[in-house]
């Protein structure tokens, strides 16, 4: 060949994984490698993820220790406007349908006399009252009154409610054997908020042309039923304290539309064990064993209106309570049928 230089076919060429196998990769005896790295190799990069982990672990216990000392584990560092709740109560119920099967439905429907389809519904109060009658002296708690035994920051109020109501476990909460359901109302709680009273001045005294202001206000523009104005006026003028007693959250439900009125009206619902949430109650302030206090409303649907679906809308009454049916600010809807 010319120059005297044999020509090197590239197959001759040398390759460091030509002719061994995946054993040789895992463990090559003549080069002394594992998987391809040496020994000072693998302790090498061993070393570097050690100390590289360390430190992002460190970087990541520093922040969240930093992090921790800017909350307070009783109270959240933004409150009432401040804080994206707001000051605006939202207004919930139970039972709730089935959320798996419709996570959307907000509809109690069941057959009359069978306590197979009854059950599902009163079984889900009868677990929730469980859980928020707490018995006397559990600790963090105490009996509240309008006579000035309100919560505290330290002590909630018990949650009380009598077994001689009707909506009770005995009753079945009116789902069986009849068609007259109850319906737990409760407000979400906010952290701080107090219910702004009707009918009290600045002073935090009564004042009986205020209220009467306040309540004619309320049934001319948010359309605040003629009667709770009327029920609100007798609890006032029975009471022996009427600034405490107008500290509080009223209620009231009934049929959203004119036909839903037709079909369930308003002397067909009551309320126990009364018709408003007691002002003692709040503020909430995360006290150990808070309990929400709620109230029970019973619909007794006219055997007329059985098998129809009845709208209803229930509403939270107080002077900061904002009302918007739309939003569902201050307001809950669900449906009730009766087959």
């Amino acid at each position: 060949m010319a120059g005297g230089k044999a020509k090197i076919s590239s197959k001759s060429k040398s390759h460091p994984t030509k002719g061994k196998g995946f054993g040789n990769f895992i463990y090559d005896s003549e080069e002394g490698t594992c998987f391809g790295r040496t020994a000072a190799s693998w302790i090498k990069i061993i070393i570097f993820y050690i100390i590289f982990y360390s430190c992002l672990a460190g970087f990541f216990c520093l922040n969240y220790y930093i992090f921790s000392k800017t909350l307070n584990e009783d109270s959240p560092k933004w409150k009432l406007d401040q804080s994206i709740i707001g000051t605006n109560p939202g207004v919930g119920f139970r039972p709730m349908p089935d959320q798996d099967a419709n996570a959307e439905s907000t509809l109690i429907w069941y057959q009359e006399g069978v306590e197979s389809d009854a059950k599902f519904w009163w079984n889900q109060l009868s677990v929730m009252l469980k859980h928020n009658i707490l018995p006397e002296g559990t600790p963090g708690t105490k009996i509240c009154n309008d006579q000035g035994e309100t919560a505290t920051d330290s002590a909630a109020c018990l949650v009380q409610y009598s077994d001689r109501s009707y909506c009770t476990e005995t009753n079945k909460y009116g789902y069986q054997p009849s068609g007259k359901p109850c319906v737990l109302i409760k407000l979400n709680k906010i952290f701080g908020w107090t219910p702004q009273p009707f009918g009290v001045n600045n002073d935090d005294k009564f004042d009986p042309v205020l209220l009467q202001n306040d309540l004619e206000d309320k049934v001319k523009n948010d359309e605040m039923p003629g009667t709770l104005r009327d029920h609100i006026w007798k609890e006032v003028n029975k009471s022996s304290n009427a600034v405490n007693t107008l500290k509080t959250v009223w209620l009231s439900c009934s049929g959203e539309s004119v036909g839903d009125k037709e079909n369930l009206p308003e002397g067909h619902i009551t309320y126990e064990p009364e018709r408003k949430i007691p002002g003692y109650y709040f503020p909430y302030k995360n006290q150990k064993n808070y309990r929400s206090p709620f109230v029970m409303v019973n619909f007794d649907i006219p055997k007329t209106s059985r098998h129809l679906l009845i709208n209803i809308e229930c509403r939270a009454w107080a002077k900061n309570i904002k009302y918007d049916r739309v939003f569902r600010l201050g307001s809950v809807h669900f449906e009730l049928m009766v087959d």
